[in-house]
């Protein structure tokens, strides 16, 4: 059986043109196992990157704006929101970049829905192992999702990018545990938003402030602020509907449900941006 150049990237890295050195990976892959473009997908050219997930690309001779596949990169305002997006736009920005497709080709918002190569780098996989994006896969489109979720739990293990306590500056977070997700309720999700709820345990002797701390999703469109004096003494419910606070429960009082139930993961974010705690949870029926 024949074998790959030993030259990293130097086939596909010729075909495109790519503007990264071609004999080296970025540093974030070093030590992760070395993957192949496939020989399929659509040529592009990268006109701009405006974030750690998304870039505008010029594709038969029109704009068009893609995200990344199977990642969610910190927002502009996040902590390391703007690295990201430099990041992404240092491997990518003006080069000639392999577009592929998974089982959907775009999102709600039009955008095309892409793992990104150049060469044989996968920029859904970097931005991962460089801890600048959170590894989420959203079905159907999960082909890839095992190596963007390897790369993201090279990250953690290391404590790289988001996952370095010390990454968004502040005071250490106290240790605090997310210990369950309620994501299906009885009935419709939608008409019972306090059947919906998420538990959070304090192990500490000493009650936790957590006034401006931010529960969310992965996916981060649902955010939760903890108001003003709130303080974690031993365990504290936070339901999605609405209702009247009290020093063990709190109303969240959203739109909608906020878990998803195909599986999602908890984020606990100390107000300068620091990731507190996590908790993953898989499909609830």
């Amino acid at each position: 059986m024949s074998k790959r150049p030993a030259v990293w990237g130097v086939v596909v890295a010729l075909l495109l043109g790519a503007c990264v050195p071609v004999d080296e990976k970025p540093e974030a892959l070093d030590e992760l196992p070395p993957i192949f473009a496939p020989s399929d997908g659509s040529l592009a050219e990268v006109v701009r990157v405006p974030d750690g997930d998304s870039l505008v690309v010029l594709l038969n001779g029109a704009e068009e704006k893609v995200r990344l596949i199977g990642i969610n990169a910190p927002e502009h305002d996040e902590c390391l929101g703007p690295e990201s997006g430099e990041a992404l736009r240092d491997l990518l920005d003006g080069a000639k970049v392999l577009l592929v497709a998974d089982e959907e080709s775009t999102d709600q918002y039009g955008r095309l829905l892409r793992y990104v190569w150049i060469g044989d780098v996968l920029a859904n996989r970097h931005q991962a192992a460089a801890g600048l994006a959170i590894a989420r896969g959203f079905p159907p489109n999960t082909t890839s999702q095992h190596l963007l979720d390897e790369a993201e739990s090279f990250a953690r293990d290391r404590s790289i990018g988001i996952w370095d306590p010390a990454a968004c500056g502040g005071e250490p977070a106290p240790s605090i545990e997310i210990l369950f997700v309620e994501a299906n309720p009885s009935g419709r999700d939608e008409d019972n938003l306090n059947g919906e709820y998420i538990v959070l345990r304090n192990p500490n002797d000493l009650d936790v402030d957590l006034s401006g701390w931010i529960l969310r999703d992965s996916s981060t469109s649902h955010r939760y602020e903890f108001p003003a004096g709130t303080m974690l003494e031993y365990e504290l419910t936070i339901y999605t509907g609405c209702g009247d606070d009290t020093t063990r429960e709190l109303f969240w009082c959203a739109d909608g449900p906020v878990w998803d139930n195909g599986g999602d993961e908890a984020f606990l974010l100390t107000p300068s941006g620091g990731i507190a705690a996590t908790l993953e949870y898989s499909e609830q029926r």
